[in-house]
């Protein structure tokens, strides 16, 4: 248990010095002493340590001016320059308060330290303080970052304990944790509680629609996603990707679809990885019907294709044998004013060698034009696509006579 919290002191200090809002309240003559300390404060966000020390050389020791140079100390020379500082607080007779502390147990936690973290965690509580919000904070999302989330847990269930307006917050960033995980189920239990109490934003949906989607549960996604709506939690653009990862990633391309479709709705377009992710999905379920929307969708939107989206769609005519298709997206990305890389022609050469029947000549000439072109280097996906379209002989023969013209140019 930390002791209980003195009088004036808050869950997060309102200045970085830990000076109060009753000290705002002060009588003139105090004035110019408020204006140094505010100057002080400025310079120490900044890092600016030695304007900082010619502003306490000034005003003389006390808490605050000693808390800014604490402050000054870890922006720009780091924790152990700012632990030096804090010593020479207490040889100097002035006693740290609860933001003296609380500046070394954030700075050693954003460090990653998390051994002296926790010693400076014990000293705080120690001293009769009780730790800020920010120390929770800090601790907990330098767990995460270890992926040490027993601690994460633990830490989350004594800062709920201190301070329970926190609970939303430190919920959703052990649900992040867990998505990145993979692990949809630690993720739910941590996503329930606050969305039973309503208490859940649109972050925390982000975030376990995220699990969802790295582990492809779209049925999960959609339940997640209908109580987000049902809760009147406005979708955002990561809530709708991960969503349409989710569906994408197993096949609900009709249900995808709508729900890119529905996006407008709430004022959002998506961008080209969006559409160009949702692309992939169809080729390889070979929906071209599907594709072709998503990219009419695209450009009514206004969102300008990139080369991977152009080649996205050419693989899902290319899968289906819809060479003319793929010739003809290929002539309009050029028109935009993008250059064939070897994955569109890649995408191209399968067209023709899944076409019924086989477009040998149409394969060679444009195998040919492009690589004459220089736009390309030949590799172990072109050649596979070009043994496709006109067996592995004559394919041997092109590359070939490309290297020669190569050599001889």
């Amino acid at each position: 248990m930390h002791p209980p919290r003195s009088p004036g002191e808050s869950g997060d200090a309102a200045a970085s010095d830990g000076s109060t809002e009753s000290e705002v309240k002060k009588p003139k003559t105090e004035i110019p002493r408020l204006k140094g300390l505010a100057a002080m404060r400025q310079k120490a966000k900044e890092g600016d340590l030695q304007a900082v020390i010619r502003h306490f050389e000034e005003m003389g020791p006390n808490v605050h001016s000693f808390n800014a140079l604490v402050n000054a100390s870890l922006k720009s020379s780091g924790c152990a320059a700012a632990e030096q500082w804090f010593q020479k607080m207490q040889e100097a007779g002035v006693t740290p308060n609860q933001t003296s502390y609380a500046m070394l147990i954030q700075g050693w936690a954003r460090a990653g330290e998390l051994t002296l973290a926790a010693r400076w965690m014990e000293r705080l509580c120690s001293s009769g303080h009780r730790p800020n919000e920010g120390c929770f904070l800090a601790l907990l999302v330098a767990f995460c970052q270890r992926k040490d989330l027993n601690s994460a847990e633990a830490t989350v269930q004594e800062m709920v304990q201190e301070y329970p307006h926190l609970r939303p917050q430190a919920h959703t960033i052990l649900v992040d944790a867990y998505a990145k995980e993979g692990n949809l189920q630690r993720a739910e239990h941590w996503m329930r509680p606050i969305a039973q109490d309503g208490e859940a934003t649109v972050v925390s949906y982000g975030a376990i629609l995220d699990a969802c989607a790295k582990t492809s549960h779209a049925v999960k996604a959609m339940e997640w996603h209908e109580r987000m709506l049902t809760q009147n939690v406005r979708p955002n653009k990561h809530t709708s990707t991960a969503l349409l990862t989710a569906l994408a990633s197993c096949g609900y391309l009709q249900e995808a679809l709508e729900i890119l479709k529905s996006m407008g709705a709430y004022g959002l377009v998506g961008d080209a990885i969006t559409y160009t992710s949702l692309l992939g999905a169809c080729a390889k379920a070979r929906e071209v019907e599907c594709a072709e929307q998503v990219f009419g969708l695209m450009q009514e939107r206004g969102i300008q294709p990139n080369i991977l989206t152009y080649t996205s769609l050419a693989r899902a005519y290319a899968n289906c044998g819809k060479w003319q298709k793929a010739e003809k997206l290929g002539i309009r990305m050029e028109g935009a004013g993008l250059r064939m890389n070897d994955f569109f022609l890649y995408a191209l050469l399968l067209a023709y060698g899944m076409a019924y029947p086989k477009q040998e000549k149409r394969a060679e000439e444009t195998f040919l034009r492009v690589v004459r072109q220089g736009d390309v280097q030949i590799n172990k996906h072109l050649f596979f696509g070009l043994c496709r379209a006109v067996g592995r002989p004559r394919a041997r023969q092109l590359i070939d006579m490309c290297c020669m013209n190569s050599v001889s140019a």
